[in-house]
């Protein structure tokens, strides 16, 4: 839809009922005329979140984007850990399936390195929980992440590592 202001600032559309009014006879065709021409925005980019949605099909990498955004909750667990029973290696591995739609996700410990760590397992698994996963569009995503942490690698890196099984992220 075009707009049209004349030089006496009168607004020649009328945007509600759909009628154009004439331009005055005191101005000449042009003059004293501003066109201003509303578009929609470019397409989004392929895969992201807008309005809580994801405008492709999610895959692995994005999934995994995603509960990486949640690192410190799984850093958080490992910290816990490490004060009341010390610096050791634990790994958890989920099966997990992301519907297209606001669903919850389908969550299924598949492995754990020891299942005598009731309190590191639990706080794992509350976080794995927490991961918000938007709405997408395609088939359902089913895909495997491990969870693994203990002693960083560097100073300052974090103490989980967050990777997928199948593709090694």
């Amino acid at each position: 839809m075009a707009l049209f202001l004349s030089a006496t600032g009168l607004l020649a559309a009328a945007c509600a009922s759909n009628q154009v009014s004439e331009p005055s006879p005191n101005v000449t065709p042009g003059q004293g005329r501003t066109e201003v021409t509303v578009t929609a925005p470019d397409d989004p980019e392929p895969n992201e979140v807008i309005a809580g949605t994801l405008t492709g099909e999610m895959v692995e990498e994005d999934a995994l984007s995603i509960i990486r955004k949640y690192q410190e909750d799984f850093d958080a667990c490992y910290e816990i850990e490490a004060v009341t029973d010390g610096i050791k290696r634990a790994a958890y591995v989920y099966e997990i399936t992301v519907p297209p739609t606001d669903l919850e996700p389908t969550l299924t410990l598949r492995h754990r390195s020891n299942p005598e760590e009731y309190a590191l397992e639990h706080c794992i698994d509350a976080a794995i929980k927490k991961v918000d996963f938007p709405a997408h569009r395609g088939a359902p995503l089913n895909l495997q992440v491990r969870i693994e942490g203990g002693v960083p690698v560097a100073a300052g890196a974090p103490l989980a590592s967050i990777t997928t099984e199948t593709g090694k992220n």
